[in-house]
């Protein structure tokens, strides 16, 4: 899949997302999607794999219904692709970014470690 097209299912997926419209989700995801997370030992994350289209989409709403209220997000570049970062008052509180083939969005990735979330916020600012 093109770098251009994996952006736009990033970018549907981000307005699903944030909509929590769960069969907009589901829609973009592959049938067997898996969300990894990562929260380094120290912020929530899920401990192991979410796995399925429908499981992922309703981790998703379920994410974004509980952390992600008044939270900004923004699409920046890291690693050579797109990432959405999340912020809340000018503090990093996820990234995310997806790897996508013709099926749809076959990975979903979630970084909530506090100690990575700052090395890409200072590395986006500066």
């Amino acid at each position: 899949m093109s770098p251009a097209e994996r952006d736009r299912l990033l970018r549907a997926f981000l307005a699903a997302a944030e909509r929590g419209d769960l069969e907009g989700l589901q829609s973009l995801l592959a049938e067997q999607a898996v969300a990894y997370s990562d929260g380094g030992g120290v912020a929530t994350a899920a401990r192991k794999p979410v796995r399925g289209r429908d499981r992922v989409a309703q981790y998703l709403v379920r994410a974004v219904g509980i952390h992600g209220q008044q939270a900004d997000t923004s699409v920046v570049t890291a690693n050579g692709q797109h990432v959405v970062l999340v912020s809340r008052d000018g503090e990093p509180l996820a990234a995310c970014w997806v790897d996508a083939s013709p099926r749809g969005i076959d990975q979903v990735f979630f970084v909530v470690n506090p100690a990575k979330l700052a090395r890409l916020a200072a590395a986006v600012a500066g």
